[in-house]
Parts: structure tokens; C-alpha cells; sequence
């Protein structure tokens, strides 16, 4: 990951926070948190290590 990338982007959009995650697949795993995200990159929906689909 290229921190001063990710530490320009934030500066840049004047962000409260700025979080890094990765795409995942189907298999939803449940040793992770899940969130979805709008058109824009913005969290609609966060669920901490989810049981079973979200």
C-alpha cells in the first residue's frame, strides 16, 4: 500500500476519517468485519465479524 497515496487522498477530500480496506468475494468470512460501500466510496453498512450472509 502506498501510505502517501492514501494520506494525499485524504487530505485532498478533507475526510473525518479514511479507512483502507479489500474487496471481498461471496464467501463471507467471518474472521472479518464487512462493510458496503456507496458510489462515492462512503460506508451505508457495516457488520463486525457477520454469522452467516449480510
Amino acid at each position: 500500500m502506498d501510505y502517501e497515496k492514501f494520506i494525499q487522498a485524504h487530505r485532498e477530500t478533507n475526510a473525518d476519517i479514511t479507512m483502507a480496506a479489500l474487496p471481498m468475494d461471496e464467501q463471507r468470512p467471518t474472521a472479518s468485519g464487512l462493510m458496503k460501500i456507496d458510489q462515492e466510496g462512503r460506508i451505508v453498512e457495516f457488520a463486525e465479524k457477520p454469522k452467516g450472509s449480510t
